[in-house]
């Protein structure tokens, strides 16, 4: 990411729109949309950084306001989650992805259509957060899973995907 795009992210407001006086680990989502992004608290962030710090990368967001409190939160700090990894990883045989919107011809979006989601093995062994080169939707294994849920993360939920041999 641009630096100056990093310091225009870091100048903005994030606030927690949460009902409740206990604090979500994750601000925001992730989707296919590239435009929506999380913010991640620093355990979680550092950890899945340092896990794969090439297709993680991290920005810190200083500012982050809770409705509840009426204030700034300012511990634990949040970072930015830009997940930089991509991976064909959905199994084409068994997953059936549509072009939408084309563009001169061209489709420049896709999409999952049915409920039939299928990774590839040998495109996801040893991903950890990733986004699907095609779809750009948002994928973890279990081991980041697990991770999350071991260090009590809340705010983030997982859906299960079958995964093929291939």
């Amino acid at each position: 990411m641009h630096p100056e795009d990093q310091e225009r992210m870091s100048s903005l407001w994030v606030r927690i729109a949460g009902k409740t006086h206990k604090p979500l680990q994750v601000i925001g989502e992730f989707s296919f949309l590239q435009s929506k992004i999380a913010a991640f608290w620093q355990d979680l962030a550092f950890g899945t950084h340092e896990r794969d710090p090439e297709g993680i990368g991290l920005i810190h967001q200083p500012k982050v306001w809770s409705n509840i409190a009426n204030a700034p939160v300012t511990d634990p700090a949040f970072y930015f989650v830009n997940i930089l990894r991509r991976v064909e990883s959905w199994d084409e045989e068994e997953t059936e992805i549509i072009g939408t919107k084309p563009v001169d011809g061209y489709y420049t979006r896709f999409a999952i259509r049915g409920g039939t989601r299928v990774l590839k093995k040998s495109a996801v062994e040893g991903a950890w957060l990733w986004r699907d080169a095609k779809t750009l939707h948002v994928l973890c294994s279990e081991e980041f899973k697990s991770f999350a849920e071991d260090i009590g993360c809340r705010g983030l939920s997982f859906g299960r995907v079958e995964v093929s041999e291939r």
